[in-house]
């Protein structure tokens, strides 16, 4: 006489994956994290960013990786073997967007040249932007448009936002009509007939 014994396995513990934003420290973005779980091992179908809504200014997403500072592992609406022995987290990988910087002296002369220049940067990459020169004229500073870029200019000191920028020059005819004149750049008397050096 035989006898069967039936034997069952324990149902298969819920694995769960979290996905972690891992924005750019740069931004100073907050983290946020969403957690996904299923109800046994196997593929799951890796989520992409938007699902979530993880977005930052001026970064675009690659992918998501196994370690907070690495390289892409997975890509969004592949899938991926999930278990529950391993550390199931992912983190967002990021990278830079370029933008482009157009320089106007309008009607100067900057960077050799009197006419736009053109630069390609990253978002929050840094440029040094030196005055412009116009003979019979005083530099009256940059305007920087769009005004919403997040791009800013301090000084000479230029960092770039997350729109295409536009900095246009913008003078103050110079006019020596009486003995001395004092230019609005650097406050400074100068007298009739004097030689002045522009910056």
């Amino acid at each position: 006489k035989c006898i069967f014994k039936a034997v069952y396995d324990e149902a298969p513990a819920d694995v769960s994956l979290t996905y972690h934003a891992n924005y750019p420290a740069v931004t100073g973005k907050a983290d946020s994290e969403a957690t996904v779980v299923k109800v046994n091992n196997g593929d799951l179908l890796i989520a992409a960013a938007e699902d979530f809504s993880f977005a930052v200014n001026g970064f675009t997403f690659q992918g998501w990786s196994r370690s907070a500072d690495g390289s892409v592992d997975y890509l969004p609406g592949k899938e991926a073997g999930i278990d529950n022995r391993s550390a199931n987290d992912l983190y967002g990988v990021w990278k830079a967007n370029r933008y482009k910087l157009t320089v106007d002296p309008n009607g100067g002369t900057w960077g050799g040249t009197g006419n736009r220049s053109v630069f390609e940067m990253d978002y929050l990459e840094t440029k040094e932007i030196e005055d412009p020169v116009w003979a019979g004229y005083v530099f009256a500073g940059w305007t920087l448009t769009p005004v919403d870029s997040a791009s800013t200019l301090e000084g000479t000191h230029y960092t770039m936002g997350y729109k295409d920028t536009l900095l246009t020059a913008h003078w103050q005819k110079l006019k020596l009509e009486k003995e001395t004149v004092s230019l609005p750049a650097d406050g400074k008397a100068y007298t009739f007939g004097e030689t002045i050096r522009y910056r």
